[in-house]
């Protein structure tokens, strides 16, 4: 690993690729012939050489935890206004329990008596929600049979029609059996 940063190293510095390559296979060497060197030695040896001392991991270690506190940070303050059920809620039931041994005023009953309002307000929710369902299951029960008896009344309406109509032919049948039949002895008595 050192030899991959040492190749890093090199390579920032402005050496090319084969002789980056060649100075860490030079400097393995030597660790392998001087390997019990203490540390102001190899930091003495190293500022003659030209490395400078790099930082950049306490840096970022120092970024992570910065971010992943101030991440937690506002994720408890979100879960404050979690409801039982969400993802947060958990959270928010842990940053109570230590805010509760943290801060010794902060009252337990407070905590109570939400859990209660919240519950209440989950079962408001249900109870709203079933509510609805029921009424919706009666909408649709009354518009089926709305639905139902438009139906019973325009069949009936059409089988009203068609016996008019029936009706109708039938007696113009009649009328034109009537004419004809009258048509026929007129015609033979003018002869």
């Amino acid at each position: 690993m050192r030899n991959i940063f040492l190749k890093w190293q090199l390579r920032r510095s402005g050496a090319k690729t084969e002789e980056a390559k060649e100075l860490v296979k030079i400097a393995s060497q030597l660790k392998d012939t001087v390997p019990h060197l203490d540390r102001q030695a190899k930091k003495a040896i190293a500022h003659d050489v030209g490395f400078k001392a790099h930082r950049t991991s306490n840096r970022l270690r120092y970024a992570t935890a910065f971010g992943l506190s101030l991440l937690l940070v506002v994720l408890t303050v979100i879960a404050q206004s979690a409801q039982p059920g969400s993802l947060l809620y958990a959270l928010k039931r842990g940053s109570e329990e230590v805010r509760v041994i943290v801060q010794p005023g902060f009252d337990e009953d407070d905590l109570e008596k939400r859990r209660r309002d919240e519950q209440r307000r989950i079962e408001d929710a249900r109870e709203d929600a079933q509510k609805e369902a029921e009424d919706a299951a009666e909408d649709r029960q009354k518009a089926l049979e709305d639905a139902r008896k438009d139906a019973e009344d325009a069949r009936e309406d059409a089988q009203k029609e068609a016996e008019d109509a029936a009706k109708d032919r039938q007696k113009a049948l009649e009328d034109a059996r009537e004419d004809s039949s009258g048509h026929g002895s007129s015609g033979s008595d003018s002869d």
